[in-house]
């Protein structure tokens, strides 16, 4: 960290600025003092400032949000140089690799961080017996179905199993289908084969990410393409991903991924370009998702800042 004069922008008539000291009170309290002056470019008539805030710093936890990207294994995963992450990205392994993936797939550096980590995926069990449903009461469906439904008592989760290898396969040739949940509900879907979803197929579109947990332990592959959208946190620890295009909403002046929430695979692998470089935002803190057993704080994310919560003006000496 540097404490030399920096410029406000690229024209330094604008003034400058520059770090003065930084502390941490285990407690929970960090104070900044930054120091500003103007008129430095003519050498006369220097005005300057000093300011120090005081602000709340909470360590991470189970309220720390979800990343982007849970990758399992550190080697074999192709990112490309011009898709996207926003979010953290996370590989389990003592070092960060070389390359892939690197800087360029964050959406913004500054703010999302590339993480290695030695830490296994945390477990999502289920102390019921999950419900059994077929494909067709899958798609165009709003879940929770009705009565007689699994439901976990523990997370308030509804649970079903498809046991459908193709329940999660949609292509280009397919009418666009939905799979819905109903406002204020949550649930785990448990699949037992790939997910593919082409053209206009979606899954959550209008609810939270955190409403819907997709767990595949026998899916090798997940696979997102087209104009559709999936809002869930997508766990599937033996599965290669790949997210062929973003998804721009017509209503934002940003774009946006395709998916929203969290996937947590093995490999990633992306080719081709798409229109939208975004490929997938993180929504939601690990609690969110009802995952409780993650260990935090080894989980390294960024402290968790609260607002300015002090401040006070310094003298400056001349």
């Amino acid at each position: 960290v540097t404490r030399d004069w920096q410029p406000i922008d690229n024209d330094p008539k604008d003034g400058e600025y520059r770090l003065v000291d930084y502390t941490y009170d285990p407690s929970g309290q960090g104070q900044l003092t930054v120091e500003g002056r103007v008129n430095q470019a003519v050498g006369s008539n220097i005005a300057s400032t000093r300011l120090t805030v005081g602000i709340p710093i909470g360590a991470p936890s189970s309220k720390s949000g979800v990343p982007a990207l849970w990758l399992s294994e550190p080697s074999g995963n192709t990112f490309g140089t011009t898709y996207q992450f926003k979010g953290n990205i996370v590989i389990n392994n003592c070092t960060l690799p070389a390359s892939d993936p690197s800087d360029t797939n964050l959406a913004d550096p500054q703010q999302f961080q590339r993480i290695a980590i030695l830490l296994p995926f945390p477990n999502i069990t289920f102390p019921i017996t999950p419900k059994s449903i077929p494909t067709d009461q899958l798609w165009d469906q709003v879940l929770p179905l009705g009565p007689g439904d699994a439901r976990d008592l523990n997370t308030g989760r509804y649970v079903y199993e498809v046991n459908d290898a193709n329940a999660l396969i949609r292509s280009t040739t397919d009418p666009p289908s939905r799979i819905q949940i109903a406002d204020g509900a949550e649930v785990d879907l448990i699949i037992n084969g790939n997910i593919d979803l082409s053209g206009n197929a979606s899954i959550n579109e209008k609810g939270s990410p955190s409403q819907l947990r997709i767990i595949g332990d026998t899916t090798t592959s997940v696979r997102l393409n087209g104009t559709g959208f999936v809002k869930a946190l997508i766990f599937a620890k033996e599965a290669t991903g790949s997210i062929t295009n973003g998804y721009e909403d017509p209503d934002s002046k940003s774009k946006e991924g395709y998916f929203k929430g969290s996937l947590w695979l093995k490999n990633w692998t992306n080719t081709g370009t798409g229109s939208n470089p975004v490929l997938a935002d993180a929504v939601g803190s690990f609690e969110d998702y009802d995952i409780t057993d993650i260990t935090l704080p080894a989980y390294p994310l960024r402290a968790i800042l609260g607002g300015v919560g002090t401040w006070t003006r310094q003298q400056v000496s001349p």
